[in-house]
């Protein structure tokens, strides 16, 4: 290794700096799983294929791990994602309600 990637990889900054992005992925990732299909359930105005349930059972585990946290303090990046997963839960289930009162009929 050279020697200026071996002192830059054992400063402070780059741990801080590398922390910190991996923190933001650790929030973001799990919710932009579901991206393509809210993009394509309301592009194409079908939700036949996703499960609402799905939505339910992220939903109910991800509030319990907030009501956790209030209880036992655990790292802010995992209560960040749990509620940044409730959002995009939500979200994702207003397109699924909004797109199957759409195709019911009156």
């Amino acid at each position: 290794m050279p020697v200026w990637l071996g002192s830059l990889v054992q400063s402070a900054a780059f741990k801080t700096m590398l922390t910190r992005v991996l923190s933001v992925g650790m929030v973001v990732g799990p919710v932009l799983t579901f991206l393509p299909q809210y993009l394509d359930i309301r592009a194409s105005e079908n939700a036949d294929g996703f499960s609402p349930y799905i939505c339910l059972i992220l939903l109910v585990s991800n509030i319990v791990r907030v009501f956790f946290w209030l209880q036992k303090r655990f790292q802010i990046p995992l209560l960040l994602q749990s509620l940044v997963m409730i959002v995009g839960q939500l979200c994702l289930l207003d397109v699924i309600v909004s797109v199957k009162l759409r195709q019911r009929p009156d």
